[in-house]
């Protein structure tokens, strides 16, 4: 039986209360007409910056998703058009360091996690939390994630 988007997400927000919400992520709500169904994940810094992260669901409705993360000074950042982002303002993939998680990686390009049936569900779940506490290490000053790939590019921005 195929997992419904609807029910994957449900088992995605179970994620956040058991990797998130313990290192001190408050949930930033967001339409669910959206990719971005749960909203964002944001947790305030020492030195008054954040830590980002989001779940992004495809676009055509299907069950599968990526998860984004970055983080943004306390000072944001000015894009190469001029525009201004403030930290608190920021999403995932606004901040000047930004980066996109993928389930797998082959010849034929990057795959987006997405569960076919149950136990596919279960593990899919396992692999979840398992990439949220490597991106909780990256912030914590750890290596980057496996399969990450940079989403913006510091050419992007100019820092402040």
């Amino acid at each position: 039986m195929k997992i419904s988007r609807m029910r994957l997400i449900s088992e995605i927000e179970s994620c956040y209360s058991n990797q998130l919400k313990p290192r001190n992520f408050e949930i930033i709500l967001d339409d669910a007409s959206t990719p971005f169904p749960l909203g964002f994940y944001r947790r305030k810094k020492e030195d008054g910056g954040f830590d980002l992260i989001e779940f992004q669901f495809d676009k055509y409705g299907s069950s599968k998703f990526v998860i984004n993360y970055g983080r943004i000074g306390k000072d944001g950042y000015i894009t190469e058009w001029g525009d201004k982002i403030e930290a608190e303002n920021a999403r995932p993939s606004d901040a000047p360091e930004c980066f996109r998680i993928f389930a797998s990686s082959s010849l034929f390009g990057k795959k987006w996690f997405f569960a076919k049936n149950e136990t596919d569900l279960k593990n899919l779940i396992l692999k979840t939390n398992s990439a949220l506490l490597s991106v909780c290490e990256w912030f914590d000053g750890g290596n980057l994630p496996p399969l990450s790939i940079r989403k913006c590019y510091s050419g992007y921005a100019v820092y402040l």
